[in-house]
């Protein structure tokens, strides 16, 4: 508990959603604190970007809402059409969904776990028309999705649109001292390097000991799996993908508004 004596939240994610992730936490019996432990700039491989542009594959793959902004803001740079008529996009997420809603993209393929496996089951489970695949993503990519397609014989187009990487320490020396002294009750982990960043900023030794009397929960299954690979269970995964929905189960489970 926290010294106001309400549930303690930790939510952990990108730097510049914090007033977002604030927003949908706010309760009376709740006190949210956010950490950031990642930072995404936009740094587009020009050549790649280019020549994947210029192939018109049949699918683009976005990974992340990041990755729908960065496109459609390099597109919009350098006088592209985003989309052809013919192509056909995936969304990874809900936020990515709405995101390429938001950009004017009506038809968009949405598995509703996120996960490259979910993306595979669905391009395995219908007769799509279509063997290349263009995937604006991170310098870190989604190596499993790339497997995946490569060995079904897709040609694929992995472009770099933007960098992931971890914030400057010094910036968040606060937060990262406040916590040595008091444990939340609660965290919210959206993304494996999510995970990684938290404990290298936190310069945790051991994991499985640092997160005893903590509950964990995971936006999604990969960030749930890569918890397990570590040692360290979890204790709430929505089946949507969703802030909003890893609210309504930490309340159902603490009893909490």
């Amino acid at each position: 508990m926290s010294k106001t004596g309400r549930l303690l939240i930790l939510v952990t994610g990108e730097i510049n959603r914090k007033e977002l992730t604030e927003s949908v936490f706010n309760s009376p019996e709740t006190e949210v604190q956010f950490f950031p432990v990642i930072e995404l700039k936009i740094r587009v491989d020009e050549e790649a970007f280019i020549a994947a542009h210029k192939a018109q594959p049949d699918f683009i793959v976005f990974t992340s809402s990041f990755g729908v902004e960065a496109y459609f803001r390099h597109c919009g740079i350098r006088g592209l059409i985003p989309l052809h008529p013919d192509q056909k996009v995936i969304a990874v997420g809900e936020r990515t969904a709405f995101m390429l809603k938001e950009a004017g993209v009506d038809q968009i393929l949405f598995p509703i776990e996120g996960t490259a496996a979910a993306i595979l089951r669905l391009l395995d489970s219908q007769s799509f028309e279509g063997e290349s695949f263009f995937l604006p993503c991170s310098a870190i990519g989604r190596a499993e999705l790339l497997k995946g397609l490569v060995e079904r014989g897709k040609k694929i187009y992995p472009v770099t649109m933007y960098t992931n990487s971890m914030p400057e320490k010094d910036a968040i020396t606060d937060i990262i001292e406040s916590l040595k002294h008091q444990k939340p009750d609660w965290i919210v982990f959206q993304s494996p390097s999510g995970v990684s960043n938290f404990i290298s900023l936190m310069e945790i030794e051991q994991d499985k000991r640092y997160f005893s009397g903590i509950k964990i929960a995971v936006i999604g299954r990969t960030t749930g799996d890569f918890l397990v690979s570590k040692g360290i269970s979890y204790d709430f995964c929505p089946e949507k993908p969703s802030l909003s929905e890893i609210k309504r189960g930490i309340a159902k489970i603490e009893g909490v508004r």
